[in-house]
């Protein structure tokens, strides 16, 4: 599906929902409607050609990039948007984010015009994936592999976790990533009981368990993986949590398909990790979408009322994260399809 495929479509949800126009201030989202990855502020009103408004750095290359969008530039696009919008009869007009004062500031100067959250509904139309989606996100997922393949040929008692991270980053950046798809983790020993530990210049212990959790980014489409490494020998210990946070994966993942409600691929791993004594100790959803941004729509959690259609890009990722003694993470992204899903990223999974 093109750009202006895409803004036909979300018009038609506008034209449902009583909107007269819609405000896009996310890059993601810029670039998912226009196919312009210089970010700005864009306009798509029901009736009239959208606009792409950049400040005057990136005008060339919005000119390049967008598709079916006016561009226009200025020092402030905010105000150049604004004085458009005065001149057009809008009545409702929705908006993806915005901060505080960017909201009182369209309030104050559009007060005739109903300003209202259309967020859901635009990543909502973003969370199926098209053909072309799906073949960016491939190559990312494939440049993440290489990634994590050099992190495990890296890693090794004595060896600083941010040289790891350094390790994967390089391999990502020869096989054609435009850049992380997020900050990579590496963290080793008691810091892999972090979910969010980053990478330090800390040295890798022997027998330690490590987390390496890195993505890549082709065309603006994002990957995810993580794996868990032990930098020697593996105690019996690690081995029981290693174990059931796999099982907890594989049980999870005969669950993502067509159909089926996002809550239960999450309440099926966590019951795994239930039954083998480590529930209390998976503190965060099983997953999320993955495309322009890293976490997308829907997402895989207990409290979720979406179901998996086919199209969706999540990742399937549960965990144990035990304080003093470390953590455990298992993660791909998969392709949601009739059967089972595709899993995207495809780094094995071994321990050792």
């Amino acid at each position: 599906m093109n750009p202006t495929a895409r803004v036909e479509k979300i018009r038609r949800t506008m034209e449902e929902d009583g909107l007269d126009g819609l405000i896009l201030t996310q890059p993601e989202n810029i670039r998912y409607f226009s196919g312009s990855s210089r970010g700005g502020l864009a306009l798509i009103p029901v009736e009239a050609s959208p606009i792409l408004y950049v400040y005057r750095l990136d005008y060339q290359m919005a000119l390049d990039e967008a598709v079916g969008f006016r561009i226009k530039y200025g020092r402030n696009p905010l105000k150049k948007m604004l004085r458009d919008m005065a001149g057009m009869k809008l009545r409702k007009v929705g908006f993806d984010q915005l901060t505080l004062s960017a909201y009182n500031v369209l309030n104050k100067a559009l007060k005739r015009v109903k300003v209202v959250d259309y967020n859901r509904k635009v990543h909502g139309l973003r969370a199926v994936k098209d053909e072309e989606e799906i073949s960016y996100i491939r190559e990312a997922c494939r440049i993440a592999s290489k990634g994590m393949e050099a992190a495990y040929e890296t890693l090794k008692p004595g060896v600083r976790e941010c040289e790891v991270a350094a390790a994967a980053c390089r391999a990502m950046r020869m096989e054609g990533s435009e850049e992380d798809a997020f900050p990579m983790i590496v963290a080793s020993g008691v810091r892999s009981a972090y979910p969010h530990g980053g990478c330090t210049r800390r040295r890798i212990g022997r027998g330690e368990l490590v987390v390496v959790d890195l993505g890549a980014t082709y065309m603006g489409y994002r990957s995810d993986m993580t794996r868990t490494f032990v930098a020697g020998e593996a105690s019996d210990r690690q081995v029981e949590v290693w174990e059931a946070v796999l099982e907890a994966y594989s049980k999870a993942l005969e669950n993502v398909r067509d159909g089926v409600p996002a809550r239960e691929v999450d309440l099926t791993a966590r019951h795994v990790l239930e039954r083998r004594g480590f529930g209390r100790f998976f503190i965060h959803s099983l997953g999320h979408g993955v495309g322009l941004s890293v976490h997308e729509h829907p997402v895989l959690s207990r409290y979720s009322r979406e179901k998996l259609v086919k199209g969706n890009v999540v990742t399937c990722e549960p965990a144990v994260y035990i304080h003093g003694f470390g953590g455990v993470r298992l993660e791909n992204t998969v392709l949601v399809s009739d059967g089972r899903a595709e899993e995207l990223t495809v780094f094995p999974m071994d321990l050792l």
